[in-house]
């Protein structure tokens, strides 16, 4: 998480660049998440198939804004959000509706897949509802995991930019290249 922090704080800083994230999954249909059980702390565990579900997403800071979602609630993951910190995830305006009718998740804590160990995280944001797989379709529940601590791999670098895609890609070539020789760049 080191060497995309290093990369995406390099990018951010190149003119014509206004904004630049990491996401672990791609949307659009290119790699469909399926949802996973919630559980939410202090609140009975229901059986399958009545649990609140949600899709899962690890987003880098500045995901939000590279992708111009709108934070309706909290704040965004920031820097500060390290593997060595309590968790924090985001909830999308769906979730937010459809497992807290009348109150607020802020605060509360949610963990989600069939792992009891899986740790609990704190609900800092509610984003806006996106149609994050088909824009045909209404968004579902999703949860949103700081990757930063942890949960995600290698992710995909966005970037909001007036550059040209072929001077882009040279720079972030250069800029991969700079924060490690070693990292193979097609």
């Amino acid at each position: 998480s080191r060497f995309y922090a290093d990369v995406l704080d390099r990018l951010r800083n190149v003119p014509g660049v206004s904004a630049a994230s990491g996401v672990a999954y791609l949307g659009l249909g290119r790699e469909p998440r399926s949802p996973r059980d919630v559980y939410i702390q202090g609140r009975p565990e229901g059986r399958p198939g009545e649990r609140p579900r949600a899709e899962y997403h690890a987003i880098t800071a500045d995901s939000f804004k590279t992708l111009e979602i709108p934070v309706r609630a909290g704040r965004d993951f920031d820097p500060t959000d390290t593997p060595e910190r309590p968790r924090v995830a985001i909830v999308n305006e769906t979730l937010a509706r459809t497992a807290f009718p009348g109150e607020s998740p802020i605060g509360h804590r949610v963990r989600t897949g069939t792992n009891a160990s899986a740790p609990w995280m704190e609900i800092v944001g509610i984003a806006g509802d996106i149609r994050w797989q088909d824009p045909s379709q209404a968004s579902g529940p999703v949860i949103y995991a700081a990757s930063t601590q942890g949960p995600g791999n290698s992710p995909a670098i966005l970037a909001r930019t007036s550059l040209d895609d072929q001077s882009l890609a040279r720079t972030l070539r250069t800029i991969l290249h700079e924060a490690d020789p070693a990292v193979p760049v097609k």
